[in-house]
C-alpha cells in the first residue's frame, strides 16, 4: 500500500492545501484545484495512484490544520467518503 504524508504546517488556506495535496497525488501537480477536481484526484488514476487504488494518507500536524484551515472538516469528510483511502490524523 502506498503511503503519502501531508504536513498540515505547510498550508493555511484552501488554495495552499490544493497545491500541497496535488504535489502528493498528481503527476506534475496539473489538475483543476477545486472541490470537484479534489474529489476526482482522490479517486486516483493520475499516475501516482491507480483508479481506486488503496493508499494511506497520513496528515501530520492535523491539529494545526484543524485550527488554522477553515475547510479542514470538509476536507476530512470528503476524504472519508473514499473507502480506498485510509486517513490518519496525527
Amino acid at each position: 500500500m502506498k503511503i503519502f504524508k501531508l504536513n498540515g504546517k505547510g498550508f493555511n488556506t484552501l488554495n495552499e492545501f490544493f497545491d500541497t495535496i496535488g504535489e502528493l497525488l498528481v503527476e506534475n501537480n496539473d489538475w483543476g484545484k477545486n472541490w470537484d477536481a479534489l474529489n476526482d484526484i482522490l479517486y486516483g488514476g493520475f499516475i501516482k495512484t491507480d483508479c481506486e487504488e488503496e493508499f494511506k494518507l497520513i496528515w501530520l500536524n492535523s491539529e494545526y490544520s484543524k485550527i488554522n484551515l477553515t475547510d479542514f472538516q470538509d476536507i476530512v469528510d470528503l476524504i472519508s467518503e473514499h473507502k480506498h483511502i485510509t486517513l490518519e490524523l496525527k
